[in-house]
């Protein structure tokens, strides 16, 4: 019930091209987010998906997040099919680092590493990708072998641990896409935790912002924060910028 009360809200709310004013916003929208639905997913990466989806292999799952408590042992292709971003999604989340010229790629929640692949396409990109189970990581790491993506840095573990250690240790960060865990306090502290990495053209994005009421509430409390100075509603994607230059807005758009 509360998901189908958000999506009337969204659906009561969102506009399109013809209500944006901002220049950064409109040419965003245009160029990436509307047609991005429409693009041809990458072949390559959509074998793996389709393999996936057809694996008859159960493993072991870690769950560190909302999916605690729930039978440990899961079909890769239930997991594939349930979990995994969509291939629009993926497109999507490619395309907007690629237009933001993001480098510096950080994914919260590898799974079987299907849009870490689709990142790494980007030039120039390093991508790191956090991921709390290990049977879902070696999966994952076998599919970036088999692709040859040497430019992602798989690091498994708690990432409540994991991701502190990194970030101590790390360079100005701008891209981060959180697919971790769907709770409010995880969710606030991954955000923190990777805006004191974050820099005026940094690029976060948030996967299903309106999952739970907990995500919804992070999301409200996220895009509210000082240096936030816009965001974007896409119901299953919540994209944030920090570019003093912009004056702050939030948007909710059609996709």
């Amino acid at each position: 019930m509360f998901r189908i009360l958000a999506l009337f809200r969204y659906f009561l709310y969102k506009v399109n091209e013809h209500s944006l004013h901002s220049p950064l916003i409109y040419d965003l929208y245009r160029k990436i987010i509307k047609p991005s639905k429409h693009w041809k997913s990458d072949l390559e990466i959509e074998s793996i998906r389709f393999e996936l989806s057809k694996s008859s292999l159960e493993i072991d799952v870690t769950d560190f997040g909302t999916g605690k408590g729930r039978n440990p042992v899961r079909s890769v292709s239930e997991i594939v099919k349930g979990v995994s971003s969509s291939p629009s999604k993926s497109v999507l989340l490619k395309s907007i680092a690629e237009y933001f010229e993001c480098e510096h790629i950080v994914e919260l929640g590898t799974s079987f590493g299907l849009n870490s692949l689709y990142l790494s396409r980007i030039p120039n990109a390093k991508v790191t990708t956090f991921e709390g189970c290990k049977n879902t990581a070696d999966i994952a790491n076998a599919n970036f072998i088999k692709l040859g993506a040497e430019n992602i840095k798989l690091i498994i573990g708690d990432i409540d641990r994991t991701l502190p250690y990194y970030l101590d240790r790390s360079e100005k960060i701008d891209f981060v896409y959180f697919d971790a865990n769907h709770a409010y306090q995880p969710t606030m502290n991954y955000y923190h935790w990777c805006q004191n990495r974050a820099h005026d053209e940094s690029v976060f994005i948030f996967d299903d912002i309106h999952y739970s009421p907990e995500m919804e509430k992070a999301w409200e409390e996220i895009k509210n924060q000082t240096e936030v100075l816009l965001s974007i509603d896409l119901f299953s994607l919540g994209i944030i910028l920090f570019d003093p230059s912009l004056r702050k807005q939030h948007y909710v758009l059609e996709y």
